[in-house]
């Protein structure tokens, strides 16, 4: 609300407020800090990526496999499975096959898991996190892709996640218990690639591909599967052409990556991943990759993964940046 004109709304403004403090307390466990700002406030950051510290607390990039099969070879998201330890969850972007596919890290296939009647408008990125039955690992799916400015909704697709223990490898089944999970952003229609799952309040946040900035919003814990949720707009980043993030297991740590950087934010203290936004990154010195839109951390935070497309002759690698 602008400023001028809230004395007509003030008292509508004050009963939503208290509604969303009532809402968060009935949901239980403690609101992330930033719930409590108004839906405008809005975060931009003024660093210069081009001098960031280069972060301490990984190695450079190793190849430890190659990718082969021809069904991954627009790998758009990675996530290291919590289910199935030693595995990650791969999958391709648009008008590719409605399908997942578990690698191990030589880049071998394992596993394909079809999302039976969802189609793969722009499937953009993947994460592992808790979701609504506690003890459950959830897979996010997101739908998030749009080149073309096209789509009012995103759709992020969360179910249990495919368990292979006793079954006979590369399995083959089809995924069970799909909840969609439909957003809209608050400013305009854009393109997005980028999602992370909060693993301590169960958040869920986009970050825009733009060409100058990137926007980050959010959708909070529970989220709604009958009703669209307007995204709140929570930080605009200094870069652009944001490609894949992901959160450490913990919680405390996150990477951003665009297709010529990798920026790495970390908790110093009890901070939310909300403020974690706020702060100010270091980078860690990338192995660039032809076309690189995967990334995502270790089951046991020992490190981070990176995927590319394979848009030319080169190896689509799997590389490993190791925890130093």
């Amino acid at each position: 609300m602008v400023s001028h004109t809230l004395h007509t709304i003030g008292r509508m403004k004050i009963c939503w407020l208290l509604g969303i403090v009532l809402l968060l307390s009935c949901a239980g466990g403690s609101p992330d800090p930033q719930d409590t700002l108004p839906p405008d406030s809005l975060f931009t950051a003024t660093y210069n990526t081009q001098t960031l510290p280069n972060s301490a607390a990984f190695a450079t990039g190793q190849s430890v496999g190659t990718v082969t099969d021809a069904s991954l070879a627009e790998a758009s998201g990675v996530a290291a499975s919590q289910t199935n330890k030693g595995y990650l969850w791969v999958h391709e972007d648009s008008d590719n096959p409605n399908q997942i596919q578990l690698i191990n890290p030589a880049g071998e296939v394992k596993g394909v898991f079809t999302l039976p009647g969802i189609a793969n408008r722009d499937w953009e990125d993947i994460a592992v996190g808790p979701g609504p039955q506690s003890g459950t690992n959830y897979i996010y799916l997101a739908d998030i892709g749009d080149n073309l400015r096209q789509y009012a909704t995103k759709r992020v697709y969360r179910f249990p996640e495919p368990d292979l223990a006793g079954q006979t490898l590369p399995a083959q089944a089809d995924v069970a218990n799909i909840e969609t999970i439909t957003v809209s952003l608050p400013d305009s229609i854009r393109n997005a690639e980028a999602l992370l799952v909060d693993p301590q309040t169960k958040d869920i946040y986009l970050i825009s591909k733009d060409n100058t900035t990137a926007g980050v919003y959010a959708a909070r814990y529970p989220q709604s599967t009958t009703q669209t949720i307007v995204m709140q707009k929570l930080a605009v980043l200094p870069f652009s052409q944001v490609t894949a993030a992901a959160v450490s297991p913990d919680g405390r740590e996150m990477l951003v990556k665009t297709y010529l950087q990798i920026f790495h934010f970390k908790k110093t203290g009890s901070e939310s991943l909300t403020e974690l936004f706020r702060k100010t990154p270091a980078t860690v010195p990338y192995t660039l990759e032809p076309q690189g839109e995967a990334i995502g951390f270790a089951a046991d935070n020992s490190g981070f993964y990176t995927l590319s497309e394979k848009p030319t002759t080169l190896a689509q690698s799997v590389y490993f940046y190791k925890r130093k």
